[in-house]
């Protein structure tokens, strides 16, 4: 998939409706954007009659919303860190399946705590994906992730201390409490992995989303190979897809979903 990003030029104003800003008295309907931000961009529209571009947002949200008009003088639309011109941009065809190359790690060899380090081994397998490694060859990075929770006091349950051990790390996390499966799905064409909370078990579970297919979403799943029966943990859990279905069922319907999207 292109990648899109949003350059604000200036400061400017994200608004609903496609007119100058002094027009519009809603505080909620309007939110100002300093010069310098830059936005990932799940699609564009060019209005030439109101010079106004129409923004969806890929991950960033203002007031609940991601899609807003800015004025396209104070803005400019990059595709791969190259300026487009005025207009609309192309449609490329998306990839009927993705699957990155994120190692697979099990969370039952851990040192620390096998049936309850889901978190930090999904994790682990994300930063694995983008170069990270343990500090000690001796030591899993799973279970360095899980030391460090807890020598900082973080609750690796806890989606936002979660986002923090990745910060501490130096990589990113845009954590959402409400995201959307069309966006995970960009984020993967982005060549980026996710991690996503669900209820695979009665107390909750996380595994880490690698890739999709016209069958479903392809996990690496720390406990091994789950279905509607329970958990075969004598099945690796690489590569596996599990349904569009499936996952909705279990971890919510779009908009609905606990997602953490993961990258450099």
């Amino acid at each position: 998939m292109t990648n899109y990003t949003l350059k604000v030029l200036q400061k400017t104003v994200f608004k609903l409706q496609p007119i100058d800003s002094s027009q519009i008295t809603d505080p909620k309907q309007k939110q100002e954007i300093a010069a310098g931000k830059e936005f990932a961009l799940h699609s564009y529209l060019f209005d030439r009659v109101s010079n106004h571009y129409k923004v969806a947002l890929l991950i960033d949200s203002f007031n609940g919303r991601n899609t807003w008009y800015v004025y396209a003088e104070h803005v400019q639309i990059l595709k791969d860190d190259v300026v487009q011109p005025k207009g609309a941009p192309e449609s490329p065809k998306a990839p009927s399946s993705v699957k990155l190359n994120v190692p697979y790690f099990s969370q039952l060899d851990n040192v620390n705590n096998p049936f309850g380090s889901c978190n930090v081994t999904s994790t682990a397998m994300c930063l694995a994906y983008f170069g990270l490694r343990a500090q000690d060859p001796d030591v899993q990075l799973e279970d360095e992730l899980y030391n460090y929770c807890d020598t900082h006091s973080l609750d690796r349950h806890n989606p936002a201390d979660l986002a923090t051990l990745i910060a501490d790390y130096g990589y990113k996390d845009k954590f959402q409490l409400e995201a959307k499966w069309s966006d995970a799905k960009a984020w993967l064409n982005q060549g980026n992995p996710l991690i996503v909370h669900g209820y695979f078990t009665k107390s909750g579970h996380i595994v880490a989303i690698v890739g999709y297919n016209e069958a479903g979403w392809v996990v690496n799943d720390p406990y091994g190979e789950w279905s509607a029966d329970g958990y075969d943990t004598n099945a690796s859990g690489a590569g596996l897809t599990y349904s569009y279905e499936a996952m909705e069922r279990v971890c919510g319907t779009d908009g609905d979903a606990w997602i953490h999207f993961v990258s450099k």
